[in-house]
């Protein structure tokens, strides 16, 4: 299926040459993985497009759980973070730039960074942010 290709491929894109992963992932592998996603799943990518690979990651995760493979689920979770993080940062633009500091950071990050900025301020960036990802 084309969808299991492509999330494939975003994470083959952060293994190393051996086709291993080092967790927590190194920064040239992290911005390789976000290059292949804006590659291979852009964003405003077609509707079914991208939840067919978002399914993919949730049943990989899954699978992944159930099998004790705790790294999986770890680098798979950082695949959702980042696509997330994306569209946040496309749906918000330079309205916010609290959020868009918070989603250019890495996930292990944010929760600092979150509590370093004013809560109002984060929270209706937040709210505004999602309200224009629905109603894209």
């Amino acid at each position: 299926d084309g969808s299991a290709q492509v999330l494939q491929k975003i994470l083959a894109s952060g293994a190393d040459e051996n086709g291993e992963f080092a967790l927590p992932l190194e920064d040239d592998k992290a911005a390789a993985m976000l290059t292949a996603m804006d590659k291979e799943l852009p964003v405003g990518a077609d509707e079914d497009a991208t939840e067919g690979v978002l399914g993919h990651a949730y049943g990989y995760m899954k699978k992944a759980s159930d099998d004790n493979l705790e790294g999986m689920v770890v680098l798979i979770q950082g695949v959702l973070q980042m696509w997330a993080a994306r569209e946040v940062r496309a749906a918000s633009g330079d309205s916010s730039p609290v959020l868009a500091r918070v989603a250019q950071a890495k996930p292990e990050e944010w929760n600092s960074m979150v509590g370093e900025a004013e809560r109002g301020d984060f929270e209706t960036q937040l709210k505004s942010a999602m309200e224009a990802a629905v109603l894209e």
